[in-house]
């Protein structure tokens, strides 16, 4: 009865496999519930032992370890997590189908539900793929393996010291891969149980210090970074070198709050300035009229923060923080109180002024020309412009 479904199996891919699983399942109820010498619990629990061997044996024969070794990692990541969401859909039909065989079966005696022993060399399976993901991650994070994979160019005279730690990191990725490169058993069998020395005593631990190293890196980076713009760009290089979750979640977490601390920093700085032009008035040039020169002060303090605010908006890959949300909201603050003063207070101190001028002798003045045509050679100005007080 089992033959049909089996087949099917052996010669599917493993993101097929679970559409097959009831099928097999509804057959091994058939055997539970008719056959007379094969519907012992012990005999099931070997029945679907075999089976989830069956799918185990599928899912290997799917994974290429020369792709996590030496050639497509990005393909060997598909086709582990592949094999990782089979396996899981196994268990999940399989307990699925015994809740309802023995809550329907008209015979009892079903007890493999609560045997997890069924699913023990599955779950092993799962997890001796996941080992060989943090493998493939390691290849394109420390490696630089996979599509496209170059090491931007850093800005800055420290720039080709950060390329450079980052190869000294991919030297020592290399070195340490051999020695997987090197097992003389197949690590995707979960029965040679050496495998866990060999990753997760000495490969694994390795990764770790990479990873610290790498975390290191970057904050050397940032401490070199003296502005927004730079900043963001640094940030942006990180992001696109990042595979490793712990890497990722560096850069979108401790490296981005460096960032918006230098932007709170920033705002910080022009605050303080505009705060302090009652105890020491702006630099601006003699030319500028007073109010109408405070207007053009504060608005190239708006110009400022609004640079580094859209140097900020290409971060689209960092999600919400809260570092994030306390500097757009002082952004949005200072750059409110500066409209203000622009708007406001300078405009309307202006035209208070204007309002107390002698109207009808402005209003003359204003009449006179500043600038006209000489219908002379001489290079001396006319009459009407040297007398005109506001030239």
């Amino acid at each position: 009865m089992l033959s049909e479904p089996c087949r099917k199996i052996e010669q599917s891919s493993p993101k097929d496999i679970p559409k097959i699983l009831p099928e097999a399942l509804n057959y091994v109820r058939v055997i539970w519930e008719l056959s007379k010498y094969y519907n012992t619990s012990e005999r099931m629990k070997g029945l679907l032992t075999k089976i989830s061997n069956q799918i185990i044996k599928r899912c290997r024969a799917k994974i290429d370890k020369m792709d996590m070794l030496e050639g497509d990692v990005e393909k060997c990541i598909s086709d582990l997590n592949e094999s990782i969401d089979c396996c899981k859909e196994w268990k999940r039909i399989c307990i699925h189908h015994q809740y309802m065989l023995k809550k329907y079966s008209s015979r009892e005696g079903w007890e493999l539900d609560a045997d997890e022993t069924i699913f023990a060399e599955n779950e092993a399976f799962i997890q001796r793929c996941k080992d060989l993901i943090e493998i493939c991650e390691g290849q394109l994070q420390f490696a630089l393996k996979g599509e496209n994979r170059l090491i931007p160019i850093f800005g800055g005279v420290q720039g080709p010291q950060y390329t450079e730690n980052l190869m000294e990191l991919k030297r020592n990725f290399v070195k340490n891969l051999q020695n997987i490169k090197n097992l003389n058993y197949d690590i995707l069998d979960v029965k040679i149980t050496k495998w866990h020395d060999d990753y997760g005593q000495y490969f694994k631990d390795q990764c770790k210090s990479l990873e610290i190293m790498y975390q290191n890196i970057i904050v050397l980076a940032f401490k070199n970074v003296s502005n927004i713009s730079d900043a963001v760009e640094m940030l942006e290089n990180f992001d696109s070198l990042a595979k490793r979750p712990l890497v990722i979640d560096y850069v979108h977490k401790k490296a981005a709050d460096m960032v918006y601390k230098l932007f709170l920093t920033e705002i910080k700085e022009v605050e303080e300035t505009f705060e302090s032009k009652d105890k020491r008035p702006p630099p601006m040039p003699f030319s500028h009229p007073k109010w109408a020169g405070l207007a053009i002060w504060a608005y190239s303090l708006i110009v400022r923060i609004d640079k580094a605010k859209t140097a900020l908006e290409n971060l689209y890959f960092i999600p919400e923080n809260q570092t994030q949300k306390d500097a757009i909201e002082k952004y949005t603050k200072l750059r409110d109180q500066l409209d203000s003063a622009i708007n406001n207070t300078y405009f309307q101190s202006w035209k208070n002024d204007i309002a107390h001028m002698d109207s009808v002798n402005i209003d003359t003045k204003l009449e006179v020309p500043v600038l006209v045509r000489s219908e002379s050679k001489e290079e001396e100005l006319p009459v009407a412009v040297a007398n005109n007080p506001l030239f």
